[in-house]
């Protein structure tokens, strides 16, 4: 199949990953057709994935130089609770655990990543790819995606209360490139 023709059959599954609405591994969530590849990128750009686990805080200027991509990315859960049912409150101390799935540009499963937290400040989640996922390999036809899923888990603390969008970030041919999920956290003191 080449890359046109695969273009199309991942903009038709849109639709039906969209209608999925099942809950944990199962829900597979929107996608939209990737990118055909990030350009203007220096090939020696620093990584913006943290190399420490835990809340870590993101540099501003190294998360606005990632390059949003049309590559398929879906955060499905957020400590149990599904991401498509309105923002998901937490208090600081709370162990949190992300779930969902990702894909590089051109559709095989990256291998570190970082979930972005953009709100009073930006903070970085370190994580990786690797978890099964036959479901979203099915749906957008593509078998390099069928280790695609992730869990990220951390203690939300070393952050400030407040509203953040969430969006996953990878390295990316000497430099980063970001999905936007629909997903937002909100942090409370207690």
């Amino acid at each position: 199949m080449n890359i046109a023709t695969k273009y199309i059959v991942v903009g038709a599954m849109a639709a039906s990953l969209a209608a999925c609405g099942g809950k944990g591994e199962d829900q597979a969530g929107s996608a939209v057709a990737p990118d055909a590849g990030v350009t203007g990128q220096s090939a020696d750009a620093e990584t913006i994935v943290p190399a420490a686990a835990g809340v870590q805080p993101l540099d501003v200027l190294k998360f606005s130089a990632a390059t949003p991509t049309k590559a398929p990315c879906q955060l499905d859960l957020i400590s149990g609770k599904a991401t498509n049912q309105g923002a998901v409150t937490l208090p600081l101390g709370t162990d949190v655990l992300f779930q969902g799935w990702i894909s590089t540009p051109d559709l095989k499963s990256p291998g570190a990543i970082a979930l972005v937290l953009d709100g009073p400040e930006v903070y970085a989640i370190r994580g990786s790819a690797g978890g099964d996922r036959p479901d979203v390999a099915r749906i957008l036809r593509a078998e390099g995606l069928s280790k695609s899923g992730y869990n990220i888990s951390a203690k939300l603390e070393g952050l400030l209360p407040g509203e953040y969008s969430l969006s996953l970030v990878q390295d990316w041919r000497g430099g980063a490139v970001q999905c936007a999920t629909k997903a937002t956290l909100i942090v409370t003191d207690s």
